[in-house]
């Protein structure tokens, strides 16, 4: 991400530039979060969080082992994140939906994410199909 001025809020990495990476492991197209959908956070700072959905709202997951490698400089930053299927509880090859939210903030002032054109954050039935080849 090409971004300049990175901020972060020491109490809550929620308030920092970084991504959203949101997957329907088992495909089920929803109209809103559940049970099998999940949401992964990370800043710049390789801070995560992760959610999983239920009953229409996300619900904070306790911390797995994600990898995350952050690589941040006066220009901004690139993350690459390795998420297990095993985490999404996912056991088979099969097709899925998967999202991606860019997060810019601005310290005490905004919270903008830019996610995939045509998509919702919250509905997986408007998100990117994937397919195992």
């Amino acid at each position: 991400m090409n971004d300049k001025n990175l901020i972060p809020d020491t109490k809550d990495p929620l308030k920092a530039d970084g991504i959203n990476v949101y997957v329907d492991a088992e495909n089920q197209n929803l109209l809103e979060p559940d049970a099998g959908i999940y949401k992964i956070w990370c800043n710049y700072k390789g801070e995560i969080k992760i959610y999983e959905g239920y009953q229409g709202q996300w619900e904070e997951q306790k911390q797995a082992t994600i990898s995350c490698k952050v690589k941040a400089d006066t220009n901004g930053y690139q993350i690459e994140l390795a998420l297990p299927f095993s985490l999404l509880k996912k056991q088979t090859k099969s097709d899925f939906r998967i999202n991606f939210g860019l997060v810019e903030y601005s310290l005490g002032t905004n919270y903008y994410e830019e996610i995939v054109i045509n998509s919702n954050a919250t509905s997986s039935n408007t998100w990117l199909h994937a397919t195992f080849q």
